[in-house]
């Protein structure tokens, strides 16, 4: 959730506490959701409860069951993601592919598992029954960066080349794979250098990708973050 939309999700849901619950409730409220509540002191010394410091510790999750627990609408402030996606605290790619390239995607979407980045490839993770194009739609509305696997018929891809499109409008980054050198990037995405998969393994091309993630200023901050919240929660377990 961009860091201005959250405000606003926390000033609606700390008007929503502010009017219709008591501090006690408010207590009962948090506790519900097992979030620490945080506490400041009045100009007479009374303890509160300081609502906006306790919703600004929770993540998008937890504050979009808040808001829905009390009917306030978060449509235009936070987006669905796609089935797979749901609950995913890793950070995300899209990967554009065609058909044939289907096992190169979920072999690359496993090897990047492993990095604490969870990919979206279409013939693979969209669940039986729940609508094609919408999920996809999801998944690129709420990606952190694309990988589009370029092999002979991409360029001609009418849904490969408006998925690159969608990236491209959304100024996400994008990591082009170049795999049987028939194809390179073309159009919008021929500036981007793109990598090449020569005889690497999927181990191998997964690292390169995770080191262009760490030395790009806009994915950067977020990866390390996620790497961190990793280690801590790795930490909590008693063994």
């Amino acid at each position: 959730m961009k860091i201005v939309k959250k405000i606003e999700l926390v000033k609606k849901i700390h008007d929503t506490l502010t009017n219709q619950f008591d501090e006690q409730d408010k207590y009962f409220f948090f506790n519900s959701f097992n979030l620490p509540i945080l506490t400041d002191m009045d100009y007479n010394g009374n303890e509160y409860i300081d609502i906006k410091a306790t919703l600004y510790q929770a993540d998008d999750f937890v504050l979009k069951d808040i808001a829905e627990e009390l009917n306030l609408s978060t449509e235009h402030i936070i987006i669905t993601p796609p089935k797979n996606w749901e609950r995913c605290k890793n950070i995300k790619a899209f990967i554009s592919h065609l058909s044939t390239t289907k096992d190169i995607a979920k072999r690359l979407r496993d090897e990047l598992k492993n990095f604490n980045i969870d990919c979206f490839v279409a013939h693979e993770d969209i669940y039986p029954t729940v609508e094609w194009e919408e999920q996809i739609n999801r998944a690129l509305q709420t990606m952190d960066f694309f990988i589009s696997l370029h092999c002979e018929g991409f360029s001609n891809s009418v849904w490969c080349q408006q998925e690159v499109g969608y990236a491209l409008a959304r100024g996400v980054k994008i990591i082009p794979l170049k795999f049987d050198g028939k194809e390179n990037p073309t159009g919008f995405i021929g500036k981007y250098q793109g990598l090449s998969r020569l005889k690497k393994t999927g181990r191998e091309v997964a690292q390169e990708i995770v080191d262009i993630v760490k030395n790009d200023k806009g994915l950067k901050n977020l990866y390390e973050h996620i790497i961190k919240e990793t280690e801590l929660d790795e930490e909590a377990i008693p063994f």
